[in-house]
């Protein structure tokens, strides 16, 4: 008994429980009729025993009504399922379309970075390319520097002495990059090689020397004196002036504060007002250069060629001359006597 009313108390919690247990006891009443009920006082009444096609018939009856029942929870079923369906069919297209954008998206970001990869490389190579082609191209114009013809000569320094100027520009800019740092360096050693060559002619060592300094912004402006605290442009990058040689070179307010210019020779050239504070000229030669009021403060003239040369009004204050070389025509400053300072005279 207890068993049968657990399940009847399961069935009567449930939609489709309930339905059943309605049906069946539709079911019953239709099957025993009103005449089934009655009190315990009166007698039941006679019933007929059903045949077996009655039997038959009920029991059809009766499955027919379950499937009915059955068919009814499904309905119910599937109503709450259409329900389920429409509350979250917006929200899954809503979710669908932010996946896809952000699909998209990612898709988008991840081929803009290959696309920026793949953009350095081709640069990346570009100027590799670019900076081959050009040493290529400046080593052809070093073995030119070279030429017997000085025509060609000539032709080759004014194509790198270009350059130089292109690197200035972008210096005063603050644009130069370490490879055209490199190379405006290279350009610079090679140009004062050809000086120290034997068959470079006076005109090419004057435009080699004119330039180079112009290029490098190591003579300044008029009255313009170089700050103690920033050494000279001719001393950026080890360049090497020992033993160069220039003819009728223009110097002026040429800045070259100890610069090495040992064995160096600088003739009939104009260096008025430069300043060669502490620079050396050892062993070198400043035949018929003028140096009139130029700052020469500590400088080192030993051996040095000074024949003709014109020191009117330079500051020679602490200047070394000993073995110096000067004639008749060595003009010095007022008060400045040469054998004090055991310069040696030849006429």
């Amino acid at each position: 008994m207890l068993l049968i009313y657990t399940k009847i108390r399961s069935l009567l919690q449930s939609k489709k429980g309930l339905v059943i247990v309605i049906v069946i006891g539709l079911t019953s009443l239709h099957l025993c009729g009103p005449q089934s009920v009655f009190s315990t006082d009166e007698q039941p009444p006679d019933v007929p025993i059903p045949s077996a096609g009655d039997l038959s018939l009920k029991k059809l009856e009766t499955e027919i009504q379950k499937l009915q029942v059955e068919i009814i929870a499904l309905q119910i079923n599937n109503g709450n399922v259409e329900v389920f369906m429409k509350r979250i069919t917006a929200p899954l297209g809503a979710i669908s379309g932010l996946a896809a954008s952000l699909i998209a998206l990612l898709i988008f970001f991840l081929g803009r970075k290959v696309s920026d990869k793949i953009s350095l490389a081709q640069e990346a190579k570009l100027e590799q390319e670019k900076e081959f082609g050009r040493e290529k191209h400046n080593l052809e114009l070093f073995q030119t520097l070279a030429d017997n013809n000085q025509r060609i000569q000539l032709a080759a320094a004014a194509v790198l002495v270009q350059r130089l100027d292109e690197f200035r520009s972008k210096e005063e800019k603050g644009i130069m990059d370490v490879a055209e740092i490199r190379e405006r360096a290279t350009i610079i050693s090679v140009l004062l090689s050809s000086t120290k060559e034997s068959r470079s002619s006076d005109e090419l060592l004057k435009f080699i020397g004119d330039n180079l300094v112009m290029s490098i912004n190591a003579r300044l402006p008029e009255d313009i004196e170089p700050s103690e605290d920033i050494p000279s442009p001719l001393l950026k990058n080890n360049i090497d002036w020992q033993k160069s040689r220039f003819v009728n070179v223009w110097w002026k307010q040429l800045d070259a504060r100890k610069v090495d210019f040992f064995g160096a020779k600088i003739e009939y050239s104009g260096l008025a007002k430069a300043f060669l504070r502490g620079a050396v000229f050892i062993d070198g030669s400043l035949e018929g250069t003028v140096l009139r009021d130029a700052k020469l403060q500590g400088a080192y003239l030993q051996k040095t060629n000074v024949k003709g040369a014109d020191f009117s009004g330079a500051d020679l204050t602490g200047a070394r001359f000993e073995e110096a070389i000067y004639d008749d025509k060595t003009k010095w400053p007022d008060g400045f006597d040469p054998d004090e300072v055991s310069a040696i005279k030849q006429t």
